[in-house]
């Protein structure tokens, strides 16, 4: 018997599938339970559906063509959108995570302080917000309401995006840019900071992935390889493999301020 070496971090070849659920207490909370084959689809109209529709066919028994792992980590998506809002820069801002519904209703999931600027969000493996603060922080809020401070002080500044890798870690940018609080404009005697790719493990230890002079580091998404890639304010889109080694993937026009990256489908 030969045995197949399965390929890389199989987990996070992504795909999706809307269906019906049911709700029960016997499968260990959070996880999904899927069937392995290959489902039913009788008239053209499918019935259930199965596990092979989140999983590439690479990643799958070469003569069974059932997947090559046991468990498969899946999410549960509720619909709704979740928004970081923020009107100042200035003392006494307003600021507030809202749920949003697809047929428009809004609910506050968490306002006021300690939160400051709210700048990027994202969605962890259990369901929780991340929320990166330009003022100085990155948090979790639970979708119950409950905020905890993950990380504060050096080597963050100024978060401003952050997006979760398939470690499970939290990477940030930093723009390194300080906003005076009493005036709502830049404080330049304390922004003169590099801007950074930082790593934020789940227990809070910061480490600097790259600093980069000069530069304006806005966002960053994850792609299919698990790169980091990370757009610069200032005309430049870069790529980071896991290890931290950049490259430059694009500079100077058409950009003039490149501020957001989504990896396309």
């Amino acid at each position: 018997m030969r045995s197949i070496k399965p390929p890389k971090d199989p987990r996070f070849v992504a795909s999706r599938a809307k269906v019906p659920v049911e709700v029960s207490a016997i499968p260990p909370r959070g996880t999904v339970v899927l069937p392995h084959g290959f489902g039913l689809v009788h008239g053209g109209e499918t019935y259930g559906m199965n596990v092979n529709q989140l999983t590439k066919n690479t990643h799958r028994d070469r003569i069974a063509a059932t997947p090559l792992y046991r468990y498969v980590p899946c999410r549960v998506l509720d619909g709704d959108y979740v928004v970081a809002d923020f009107d100042s820069f200035k003392n006494g801002a307003r600021t507030a995570i809202f749920r949003v519904t697809q047929d428009g209703k809004v609910s506050v999931i968490y306002n006021g302080h300690p939160l400051v600027a709210l700048h990027g969000i994202a969605v962890d493996a259990d369901g929780t917000y991340v929320i990166a603060d330009h003022h100085c922080c990155i948090y979790r809020l639970t979708r119950e309401g409950k905020l905890t401070l993950m990380a504060r002080g050096g080597p963050l500044v100024a978060p401003q995006d952050i997006k979760v890798d398939r470690d499970g870690n939290y990477i940030v940018t930093d723009i390194g840019i300080v906003i005076d609080r009493a005036t709502g404009l830049v404080d330049r005697k304390a922004s003169r900071q590099p801007t950074k790719l930082l790593r934020v493990t789940r227990d809070g230890w910061v480490t600097v992935i790259d600093a980069v002079p000069g530069a304006r580091f806005r966002a960053v998404s994850i792609d299919v390889g698990g790169n980091y890639v990370v757009v610069d304010m200032n005309n430049a889109i870069y790529r980071y493999s896991r290890d931290g080694k950049r490259r430059i993937v694009y500079p100077g026009a058409p950009l003039f301020q490149p501020a957001g990256v989504v990896v396309a489908p």
